[in-house]
């Protein structure tokens, strides 16, 4: 059969049809039943929502004509195991995984027959939370021990829009308001016939820190900065597996570094009423290696987004704090003029803004996505003004500053929120008071 679908069908369709043919004269049963099987994975294989939408539903009509014949065929067998994963249910989540307290934020969904979804809210502490860091084949079953014994803070139900035609689809759900602190979020399907259901989760820390961090001559200087201001964050007590230590007035820790094993290392922040615990590889940070270079300034900007995935014509939300480094001395870029590009996949430009930082060095805006056109991974970067070449004068600090390349990344995907329509039955009968 194989033979034939490659060398003497010019398409697949013809090879279907032959198919059938060849089913219409045999008696049978078994090699009928396989040749059913050969059917099913072809439509299978070429099924598209755009192209062929019915085929799985096919599909699985033919693999219930197979089952039907109660003849324990290794057919048979396999129309039980195609089957099953077809109806199999299938969850997939992305999270962003710190937001500041009460921030709007959103999970991207992938799903496959799926209709109910509930999203569960499990505080967690710092242990467990590293816990869940690096990879351990013992998360799946420490997040399952949480989500059976302890109680949610906060439990959401989701409808999602499940057309039975048994393929991926994708969609964003809001994610409550949560308090400060560190949360386990467990999302479960309801269980089907089998009993099966299908689950995933992540971690979420809701935190107003943020680190930023550079390297000069082997010493390696955090500051922790709050994230919505960009104001430092004092008497902070800095964890690292290297080195202990509590944040100065400018909410900074150096250290000496003796070794480079600093990217595997998880670190903490913690002070009275917040604690963030971050990967070290997971900041950015500023290097200078030549000390005859410590009278310029090393700058960049660290940008944050309302979300990481966008649908084409929705509303995008940024922010940046800007810091400089001067010696070893972090600071934030009050009052500084900057030049941000929005680019598409292409590298072509969406949109251009002229933007000034406020007091704290930080600034925001907003932009719409084109409607039409591409999808794919944007990227918002900030540079020098646009007239800086011509007119120096006007900017002082891009002068002697060596500025870093300063970009952040999101998403443009189609996909569709789960919509609901509610309609009413027209009345039917009169009405009548029954005061005089």
């Amino acid at each position: 059969m194989l033979f034939c679908k490659n060398y003497l069908f010019q398409t697949d369709d013809d090879y279907l049809k032959a198919l059938d043919k060849i089913q219409k004269n045999i008696d049978s049963k078994t090699l009928i039943q396989k040749i059913q099987l050969e059917k099913t994975e072809y439509l299978i294989s070429s099924a598209s929502k755009n192209l062929h939408p019915d085929y799985n539903n096919r599909a699985l009509a033919i693999l219930d004509s197979i089952i039907e014949v109660n003849n324990n065929s290794n057919a048979r067998e396999n129309a039980f195991s195609q089957k099953q994963n077809l109806l199999s249910k299938s969850l997939t989540v992305q999270l962003q995984k710190y937001i500041y307290n009460n921030e709007n934020t959103r999970a991207h969904i992938k799903y496959k027959n799926v209709e109910n979804l509930k999203i569960s809210f499990y505080k967690i502490n710092q242990k467990q939370v590293l816990s869940f860091s690096g990879y351990s084949f013992s998360r799946d079953a420490y997040a399952e021990e949480i989500a059976k014994n302890k109680k949610p803070e906060i439990t959401e139900t989701y409808t999602l829009k499940n057309k039975k035609d048994y393929f991926q689809y994708s969609t964003e759900v809001l994610v409550p308001h949560l308090k400060t602190g560190s949360y386990l979020v467990y999302f479960e399907t309801t269980k089907d016939t089998e009993g099966e259901k299908a689950t995933a989760y992540e971690t979420l820390t809701v935190t107003n820190f943020t680190i930023a961090t550079s390297e000069t001559n082997g010493i390696e200087t955090y500051q922790v900065l709050d994230r919505k201001n960009g104001n430092p964050i004092k008497n902070a007590t800095f964890n690292s597996p290297r080195f202990t230590a509590i944040t100065d007035k400018n909410g900074k820790v150096s250290y000496q570094q003796k070794s480079n094993n600093r990217n595997y290392e998880t670190l903490q922040v913690a002070s009275e009423n917040d604690t963030i615990t971050i990967d070290n590889n997971y900041i950015n940070r500023i290097y200078s290696y030549s000390a005859n270079q410590q009278e310029n300034l090393r700058a960049k900007v660290e940008f944050y987004l309302d979300r990481a995935i966008y649908r084409p014509g929705q509303t995008v939300y940024f922010k940046g704090i800007a810091i400089q480094k001067n010696n070893d001395k972090t600071t934030i870029v009050p009052n500084t003029a900057f030049q941000v590009h929005v680019k598409d996949p292409n590298y072509n430009k969406v949109e251009e803004f002229n933007i000034t930082t406020n007091e704290f060095g930080s600034f925001s805006g907003e932009f719409t996505l084109p409607k039409t056109g591409l999808t794919g991974s944007f990227k918002i970067t900030a540079e020098k003004p646009a007239d800086f070449e011509k007119e120096k004068e006007k900017y002082p600090f891009w002068v002697n500053t060596d500025f870093d390349y300063s970009q952040t990344n999101f998403k443009v995907e189609e996909y569709k929120r789960p919509k609901f329509e509610v309609l009413f039955d027209p009345k039917k009968k009169a009405f009548k008071s029954i005061n005089p």
